[in-house]
C-alpha cells in the first residue's frame, strides 16, 4: 500500500479551535495509512489568504512529486474560485481549507457555515459571474458537495498525469 502525504491548511474562529491535547493519544483499532499532517498559516486576522493558501497546495504538490506545471494552476484556480465562493455565497468570512495527496490523487475540500447547496447556473454571455462550478468541473476530475451539520464541504479531486 503506497503511503499518502496529507497536508491541511484551515482558518477556523476562533472560539471555535480546539483546546489544546492532553498527552493521551487513543490507538485506533486497524491500522491507517501511513500520512503527514501539517497545519499551515493561511489566515490573516481571522480571514483565509488565498495567496498564503495557494503556496500551501503548490507546495504540497511538489513535495509529492509527479505534478506538472499546468495540473499545479488548474489545482489553484480551482481553489481560488471555492475560497471566494464561501466568502460571497456561504456567509463565511473564515472558511476551512484542506487538502491532501493520497497515492497519485489531490482532493481539496472547502467547507463553509451556509447550509445552501451549490447549483450550476447558465449565465447570460455579458454576465460577470455564475461560471464558478462549470471552472471548477472544467479545471479537475471530479468534484462534490456534502452537507455537514453545520454547513457544508465542497470538494474537488484531480487525478496526476505521471
Amino acid at each position: 500500500m503506497p503511503a499518502s502525504k496529507a497536508v491541511g491548511a484551515c482558518c477556523p474562529h476562533a472560539e471555535e479551535q480546539p483546546p489544546p491535547r492532553s498527552g493521551s493519544r487513543r490507538r485506533p483499532s486497524s491500522p491507517s495509512p501511513r500520512h503527514s499532517l501539517t497545519e499551515v498559516p493561511v489566515c490573516t486576522r481571522n480571514t483565509p489568504s488565498l495567496t498564503l493558501s495557494r503556496q500551501a497546495l503548490r507546495d504540497a504538490m511538489t513535495r509529492s512529486g509527479g505534478w506538472d506545471a499546468d495540473s499545479i494552476f488548474n489545482a489553484e484556480l480551482a481553489l481560488m474560485e471555492l475560497v471566494v465562493n464561501a466568502w460571497r455565497h456561504g456567509d463565511t468570512p473564515a472558511p476551512v481549507v484542506w487538502f491532501s495527496v493520497l497515492g497519485r490523487t489531490l482532493r481539496v475540500t472547502v467547507s463553509d457555515e451556509s447550509d445552501a447547496l451549490p447549483r450550476r447556473r447558465t449565465p447570460a454571455d455579458s454576465a460577470e459571474s455564475g461560471r464558478g462550478l462549470q471552472l471548477v468541473e472544467g479545471l479537475t476530475h471530479r468534484w462534490g458537495v456534502d452537507p455537514q451539520k453545520r454547513g457544508k464541504s465542497i470538494w474537488y479531486e484531480l487525478d496526476c498525469r505521471a
